[in-house]
């Protein structure tokens, strides 16, 4: 049971992590790139 719980829980940790880039990669502020028309 231990087994899944960690499990879960990295899939929850990679998960939030990926949503958070993926909001700043959409978001503009991650990328110091010329903007983009």
């Amino acid at each position: 049971m231990l087994k899944y719980r960690l499990l879960f829980g990295m899939l929850m940790a990679v998960a939030f992590t990926a949503l958070i880039l993926l909001d700043g990669w959409m978001d503009g502020s991650l990328t110091a790139s010329a903007p983009d028309e």
